[in-house]
């Protein structure tokens, strides 16, 4: 019954993140602990470590500025352990469309860590090939229309 609700809370985070600049952080960031550790695999304007509520708040916002209308696809959440030390692997798909008329889309795997039902550690690893691809499509946009 717990993994089931663990399950259940992680595809609704992604749900409510698929909102794109709509998304309500405060339902997200709510998830966190107040230590909790987040980063994003890569060497790239969204990669990084993050420690800490305004910390991994900033980079939640900077990602609704990235791709406001962005897209989450759960394909499976993987729950395993107590709910003192939880474990949580998710397979998802995520699209955006580009300025330049693209669509990004990338495969991405989420490392969570629960301790007493909030967030430890959130580890996200997409392509990093396909995600450079579409900041650097992102970027020459932005050129090109002043921004």
């Amino acid at each position: 019954m717990y993994h089931a609700i663990v399950r259940s809370i992680v595809r609704s985070a992604f749900q409510t993140l698929s909102l794109g600049k709509n998304a309500d952080l405060n339902k997200v960031m709510a998830l966190f602990a107040p230590d909790a550790h987040f980063s994003f695999a890569g060497e790239h304007a969204l990669g990084g470590d993050f420690k800490g509520p305004s910390s991994i708040r900033a980079w939640f916002e900077r990602f609704q500025q990235v791709f406001p209308e962005v897209h989450f696809e759960v394909q499976r959440v993987v729950v395993s352990g107590w709910p003192w030390n939880t474990l949580v692997n998710t397979f998802f798909t995520v699209q955006a469309p580009l300025p330049d008329g693209t669509l990004y889309q990338n495969q991405g795997l989420q490392v969570l860590r629960i301790g007493w039902g909030k967030i430890k550690e959130d580890h996200i690893f997409e392509d990093v090939a396909r995600l450079k691809e579409a900041l650097e499509r992102l970027k020459k946009s932005q050129v090109h229309t002043g921004s």
